[in-house]
């Protein structure tokens, strides 16, 4: 299976209680708490923020809550929701993970408020701190209709459940096979076996947002460098 390195951070625990090993973060000037939960979520899943913008008070005021994500593309790309604080800076909002969020890969909640005016002090920008956030990957199937064979033969593959709008089909050290994904989040090929050295390789799968059990593949290659002749050469001439 394609491992994936996830960081869960618990965000209720790292930012309201905190553990004698898990210090509570000490937050920059003008910074403020916010609680994510939950904090590891799949694509097309949702996650509630929430939090309170005090110490001054931002009351009744435009907040922009947004999701940091990697992309496909290995880009970091955002999603935001915009809400409002009421007259005690509370706020809450639902984001929802883009279809397209790769797995195990970069991501973040933040809260951004553009202008906060508290009931006595400067109209002024405030920020939350930034919560880490896992994107799960979810699991699909990936099958071929052998799993021996020749070079030149082909082997018929399909998968499904492949999240993420790009997949890409490897054979051992051989990736981006070609692969006809449909809208259902199906995919399906053919893949000619290529003439390397024999032996047994992983056949599998990869999509943005989803993991696969690669299959075992054994490669059959009766061609073989020739066997060099003992002995020193002598030469004639």
């Amino acid at each position: 299976m394609r491992l994936r390195h996830l960081a869960l951070v618990s965000g209720p625990l790292a930012i309201v209680l905190g553990t004698a090993s898990v210090p509570v973060p000490a937050y920059a000037a003008g910074e403020f708490p916010i609680t994510v939960n939950p904090d590891a979520a799949h694509p097309h899943d949702t996650t509630t923020v929430t939090g309170d913008a005090t110490g001054p008070t931002c009351a009744n005021d435009g907040i922009a809550v947004t999701l940091h994500y990697t992309a496909p593309s290995g880009t970091l790309n955002n999603v935001t929701v915009n809400t409002t604080t009421d007259a005690n800076g509370h706020f809450s909002a639902v984001l929802t993970v883009p279809d397209n969020a790769v797995a195990g890969e970069e991501a973040s909640v933040t809260a951004l408020i553009a202008d906060c005016t508290p009931p006595s002090a400067p109209t002024i920008s405030r920020s939350s701190e930034s919560v880490p956030f896992d994107v799960l990957a979810y699991s699909g199937a990936f099958t071929a209709n052998k799993s021996v064979g020749r070079p030149g033969d082909k082997v018929h593959f399909s998968g499904t459940n492949c999240w993420g709008g790009t997949v890409d089909v490897s054979f051992g050290p051989i990736h981006d096979i070609k692969a006809t994904l449909l809208p259902d989040k199906t995919f399906s090929g053919d893949y000619t076996l290529p003439d390397i050295s024999g032996g047994t390789y992983d056949f599998g799968a990869s999509c943005p947002g989803t993991d696969y059990a690669a299959r075992r593949f054994v490669l059959i290659n009766p061609a073989a460098p020739a066997t060099p002749v003992p002995g020193q050469p002598s030469f004639t001439g």
